[in-house]
């Protein structure tokens, strides 16, 4: 196998409805100056013979890697060692990209840019095409430190996935660093190689469908208290690589992260976790950083132990019964 321009990194577990078909899009692309890593991560299904099957047939442009269950991020970490393009596009494997996917997205990043980022279409695992995912920003140049600012404050797209990166800005080193990640991936991996950007491009062209897919790990699973704080922990280890702004953004978006702990019903309340998160809403900067992040009911009597304490006891017992119907998500600490 030829050095390619890109290497597209594909995670395989359990998703064999649709597996064949996200390969196929890769198949179908008008730039064909790539290599496709499927990394089986111990799937239980016939995943494994789908990827092996296509590896077969196009042994110059399919790699096949099998390892043992151990989540997401450690899938992307074996993909990446296996890689070698000069560029990684990165693709889950229920999902699909358009035809003229990844030649957009080349000819607009060797312009010289770090990341390029098209948009998407989210469709229903029926093919139904919802629409176009909508943010804040998704046309045009932003720079280093404002496209941080933007991705921590949601106004931008969150994920990996739907757009092509500069090799450079990854190591294997940032992978190791999130092993234990098994919700927020993305989230964490951008923020992690988040210092070595300068320059990112959204496009207007729609590059890819995302399967929005109910019985996924969004909507079955939650985080508690510890959960938030672990990846709290790496990021202060790393603080020293942003700008004084981008901590704070960083300290503010943990601390939202943990006051939504607070509703969700399967946890119990945490009084010293509420402590930590009083003392840091009192100054005014912080608080009003938060805000911006999140809804304004998630911060009602934050000030008042007593208050919010009720507050969000009701509210997790309306939330259960009518949102949940009684049922109880799995926690992941």
């Amino acid at each position: 196998m030829n050095t390619p321009k890109i290497s597209i990194l594909v995670p395989v577990y359990k998703v064999e409805p649709y597996l064949q078909r996200c390969i196929d899009s890769v198949l179908a692309q008008s730039f064909t100056d790539w290599e496709l890593i499927l990394v089986d991560d111990g799937s239980p299904d016939r995943c494994p013979e789908i990827c092996d099957r296509n590896a077969v047939m196009h042994p110059d442009k399919i790699k096949v890697v099998h390892k043992e269950n151990g989540g997401l991020v450690s899938a992307r970490l074996v993909g990446f060692k296996e890689s070698k393009g000069e560029y990684l596009v990165f693709l889950d494997s229920d999902d699909y990209l358009y035809p003229h996917a990844l030649s957009v997205l080349y000819n607009k990043i060797i312009e010289g840019y770090d990341i390029v980022r098209g948009r998407n279409n989210q469709v229903s695992p029926t093919h139904e095409i919802y629409g176009i995912e909508e943010y804040k920003i998704h046309q045009g140049e932003l720079e280093g430190e404002e496209y941080t600012h933007a991705y921590i404050m949601g106004e931008v797209a969150p994920y990996l996935w739907g757009a092509i990166y500069k090799r450079s800005l990854f190591s294997e080193e940032i992978f190791r660093k999130f092993l234990f990640v098994s919700r927020q991936e993305d989230w964490v991996t951008q923020i992690g190689i988040s210092s070595r950007v300068n320059k990112v491009f959204y496009i207007e062209d729609v590059i890819q469908a995302y399967m929005i897919n109910d019985a996924s790990i969004m909507q079955s699973y939650i985080t508690d208290y510890s959960y938030v704080m672990k990846i709290g922990d790496v990021f202060h280890v790393m603080m020293k690589s942003f700008s004084p702004t981008i901590q704070l953004l960083i300290q503010c978006d943990r601390m939202k992260e943990l006051n939504r702990c607070f509703f969700f019903p399967e946890l119990p309340f945490d009084w010293n976790v509420y402590k930590r998160m009083r003392i840091f809403l009192k100054n005014n900067q912080n608080l009003n950083v938060v805000s911006n992040m999140t809804d304004a009911k998630f911060l009602r009597f934050v000030q008042a132990p007593l208050m919010f304490w009720t507050y969000t006891r009701i509210y997790n017992v309306m939330f259960r019964y009518i949102k949940l119907n009684g049922k109880k998500r799995k926690v992941l600490r």
